[in-house]
């Protein structure tokens, strides 16, 4: 782990035979920890009652239990649906931003040190040149209040990848995908992800290659969305 960062408790141990200094946790230890904490409140509730004898149920969801998930998946469908209806010329972009496992050595880096490097480049630096690079071509983010000539929404999320097994599998990268009113172009987003390479230190420009001769290995993937198109928005909306 980066020296100074904090960390949380279940993340680190007292130094053996030391003066109470604190080292950080194998991998291993973490998740034995997490899931401990997982297994103990999956299927929690609160009872309440009230004075007058009433009594209430209420679950206690957590952000990595299925019913979480089901609330952003139809979050994620009601942000289809809107905008299925409301574009004009539906196009869909995923972007997706990567930063190498390994560091200078060829040693695989802190799993913790990876994902924080990749989210601390998405915000504020890569998300601000996303926004710019649509204010500039004329795009407003979505209002449902609002009529707007030409509009724009995103959602970003982390994808594990290396699912074969190999030691990468316990990394991860973001994808983002833009939905967007009308036609768009690769350009626009050519600088969003050189901000990603520019701001994380381990991004590789190999994996960033925009013009890369196997549409399937570049970071930027443009769709027009139609009713009959098997690559439009139901796909992607599933794959997210």
């Amino acid at each position: 782990m980066e020296s100074g960062r904090k960390l949380r408790r279940e993340c680190t141990r007292e130094i053996r035979n030391g003066d109470g200094s604190m080292k950080s946790r194998l991998v291993s230890g973490v998740l034995k920890a997490f899931l401990r904490w997982f297994y103990d409140v999956e299927g929690s509730s609160i009872h309440l009652e009230s004075n007058e004898g009433d009594e209430l149920e209420i679950d206690l969801p957590n952000s990595y239990n299925e019913q979480k998930g089901k609330e952003w998946y139809a979050r994620l469908k009601d942000l289809e649906r809107e905008f299925d209806r409301e574009a004009e010329d539906p196009h869909t972009t995923m972007l997706t931003f990567s930063s190498s496992s390994t560091n200078e050595d060829g040693m695989l880096r802190p799993p913790g040190d990876h994902l924080r490097e990749l989210q601390e480049s998405w915000s504020p630096s890569v998300r601000r040149e996303l926004q710019r690079q649509m204010s500039d071509a004329g795009f407003d983010r979505y209002d449902p209040d609002e009529e707007q000539a030409r509009w724009w929404e995103y959602v970003t999320v982390v994808e594990p990848h290396g699912s074969s097994g190999g030691v990468a599998s316990g990394y991860g990268h973001f994808h983002t995908a833009v939905f967007t009113s009308h036609e768009v172009k690769k350009e626009m987003f050519v600088p969003v992800i050189r901000k990603h390479v520019k701001k994380c230190e381990y991004a590789q420009h190999a994996a960033h290659n925009c013009y890369h001769p196997d549409p399937s290995k570049r970071p930027i993937s443009i769709n027009q969305v139609t009713g009959d198109s098997e690559s439009g928005l139901g796909n992607l909306g599933s794959y997210l």
